[in-house]
């Protein structure tokens, strides 16, 4: 099966790439000589993509391309430095790198001639489970028996030599001279005893290839683009879709990226930068404000509005789907007091300065400005916790504006039963937060 993947698809697919300028001359041609001529070029092509010859060609290959995930030219684009496979050694998930990638992508450098290598190494086996040769390699897997020549023991021998241009095994690593050095102290006397180990930086070019190709999804994709559109649009459902903002992009390898690596090479040299500035807090919740229960909240808690909007199309009347209603608006009040408690947290005191805000929030969104000096009258009103009971009409009354929206045939139907279920759970667990 291997085997005929490879003849049937990458060989082929080569040839026709190769020889696409001497086929289409040929079509055009009428002088014999010209014709005889072509056809002798195209021939040599073929030849060179017959499975014994190219087979060959790509071990020759396997000497001049080194693979890895993490590569010495994404440092500097001279380097002579060894390139690192990375394996995966059960690192924290609290940490970004390239473990949290399911299946990365090798980077290729070297020789540029040798590129075609890399390519038949990202040949799909299986397309359903995304299965490459590489991973076949890697694996040692049975499917590759006679899949590089009839001759058993010859095929083992190329086999073992494409693991070892993947594996990118090192027995005598070699650095750069002018690769960047970092001295890592290894005690705490390391400045007096000159005691540090010297760590040599690799570019993560799986990881910032992984990076790139997510980024171009978001900014690109048909999928995004219609739902930005649709987001101006009145009458049409909308979909989420991700912004990222303040993006930077560098270059690698000038006019040549393929100088670098093969993945450099694909994108173009480009390579996104996410902005790493310390954040710049600002509240969203304006001076002009006169509740929490607004727009923006809505659009917080879309997911569970749209759970509950789920149950509402469903049948009435049945016990399961009361469940699931009562389950949405619980996880939506869940996810409005995380929200609270970012107010919550603020100094004390920052809502003086909301005028216009709800008093009844401003005892629930401020829950110290009783304590401080002035604030006796706040703090009793406060603690009479008369509050619990407004805040939780308001927010029955918010939800139920939004069924009234999304529903405009049966608004009459949210009344004063679903509002006081609402107000009942809502001051339920508000008592609970705060108790």
């Amino acid at each position: 099966m291997i085997k005929h993947k490879i003849k049937n698809e990458f060989l082929i697919q080569q040839f026709l790439k190769k020889s696409e300028t001497q086929r289409k001359k040929r079509e055009k041609a009428t002088s014999p000589s010209e014709i005889a001529e072509l056809d002798n070029e195209i021939n040599q092509i073929k030849q060179k993509y017959e499975f014994e010859n190219w087979i060959e060609k790509a071990v020759w290959m396997t000497t001049q391309l080194y693979f890895g995930s993490h590569i010495s030219k994404g440092i500097y684009p001279d380097s002579k430095g060894n390139n690192i496979n990375f394996i995966n050694q059960h690192t924290p998930h609290s940490f970004i790198g390239t473990h949290l990638i399911p299946q990365p992508i090798l980077d290729a450098t070297g020789n540029a001639a040798a590129i075609p290598l890399a390519t038949f190494f990202n040949l799909i086996i299986d397309s359903e489970k995304n299965i490459q040769l590489r991973d076949l390699l890697l694996q040692d897997s049975p499917l590759l028996q006679n899949a590089f020549s009839d001759d058993e023991q010859k095929s083992n021998h190329y086999k073992k030599l494409f693991q070892q241009s993947l594996q990118g095994n090192i027995t005598q690593p070699a650095t750069y001279e002018k690769n960047k050095q970092i001295l890592w102290p290894t005690n705490q006397q390391a400045i007096s005893e000159d005691n540090y180990t010297c760590l040599v930086p690799l570019y993560p070019s799986s990881l910032a290839n992984f990076v790139y190709n997510q980024i171009q999804t978001i900014r690109y994709s048909e999928q995004y683009k219609i739902a930005r559109e649709n987001r101006k649009k009145d009458n049409v459902e909308q979909q989420r879709y991700p912004s990222i903002h303040n993006l930077a992009i560098v270059k690698l390898g000038g006019t040549q990226p393929q100088n670098i690596s093969q993945l450099n090479n694909q994108q173009g040299g480009k390579h996104y930068l996410l902005p790493s500035l310390p954040p710049i807090f600002s509240s969203s919740y304006k001076s002009t404000n006169n509740t929490i229960f607004d727009n923006d909240l809505y659009w917080q808690c879309k997911p569970f509005f749209d759970h509950l909007f789920e149950v509402v199309l469903a049948e009435k009347n049945v016990y399961t789907e009361r469940d699931k209603r009562k389950e949405a608006i619980t996880q939506m009040i869940e996810a409005i007091f995380s929200i609270a408690k970012l107010y919550q947290q603020r100094i004390p005191g920052w809502s003086k300065d909301y005028q216009f805000m709800n008093i009844n929030q401003k005892y629930w969104l401020d829950p110290e400005r009783g304590e401080l000096e002035g604030e006796e009258m706040f703090k009793s009103e406060q603690e009479k916790e008369n509050w619990h009971n407004e805040v939780a009409k308001q927010f029955a009354g918010w939800v139920n504006h939004h069924l009234k929206q999304r529903f405009k045939r049966i608004a009459s139907d949210f009344s004063v039963p679903e509002f006081n279920e609402w107000r009942r759970i809502f001051k339920r667990k508000l008592k609970q937060q705060q108790h």
